[in-house]
């Protein structure tokens, strides 16, 4: 998927830091052959965070995207990329909800973990899961695609994979595929329960 015309280009490492203030914006990040720790790290306080990110270059590793906020809610939306680069994501609110979109190519290991909400899967999300483990509000998903990315496979298991931890204080965790337009009136119904798809209890 191309990114629109009017993303910001930046080079990794791309570390923005916040204060009462929100980081927003489509950018396009052009990666390090050396891997820095991580390519993309944004935080903020008092203020929300809502990205889109596309990734260019870099060598066949995982890229590392790093997003946490203090009272404020986190949209992170990730496109499938042009070259398939395999993600290993962190992200962390406190006093916020959190909306995360992932590419279709998605394979690997979702956890998450909330103290005082929930972790809801849109419908296509948990046709593509098998729950690994669930331990009090936290729980642990393998996500596999329709299409099992054949490059990385060898013998039926992945050479390398994407990676996901979730974690949320005091809020609802929301995931579905990039595209997909789950409706935000599910994530906030109160009548959606532990047995009801698309609904994940963690």
């Amino acid at each position: 998927m191309l990114p629109p015309r009017d993303a910001h280009e930046v080079a990794s490492p791309f570390i923005r830091k916040e204060s009462n203030s929100s980081i927003t914006g489509t950018y396009i990040v052009d990666i390090a052959t050396v891997k820095p720790s991580p390519d993309v790290q944004l935080s903020s306080i008092n203020g929300i965070i809502d990205t889109t990110l596309y990734f260019k270059g870099g060598l066949p590793r995982q890229i590392g995207v790093g997003v946490t906020t203090t009272n404020g809610h986190i949209r992170l939306a990730l496109p499938e990329q042009q070259h398939a680069q395999r993600l290993d994501i962190r992200v962390r609110t406190v006093n916020g909800r959190i909306h995360l979109l992932l590419p279709r190519t998605y394979q690997g290991l979702l956890t998450s973990s909330t103290t005082s909400g929930r972790t809801i899967f849109s419908d296509s999300l948990i046709d593509n899961s098998q729950l690994v483990e669930t331990d009090g509000r936290k729980v642990v998903y393998r996500i596999q695609p329709e299409k099992a990315d054949e490059k990385i496979c060898e013998d039926g298991k992945l050479l390398l994979e994407d990676s996901c931890i979730i974690f949320d204080v005091n809020a609802n965790i929301l995931v579905e595929y990039y595209g997909e337009n789950f409706s935000w009136e599910h994530f906030l119904d109160s009548n959606v329960t532990q047995h009801g798809c698309p609904c994940v209890i963690a």
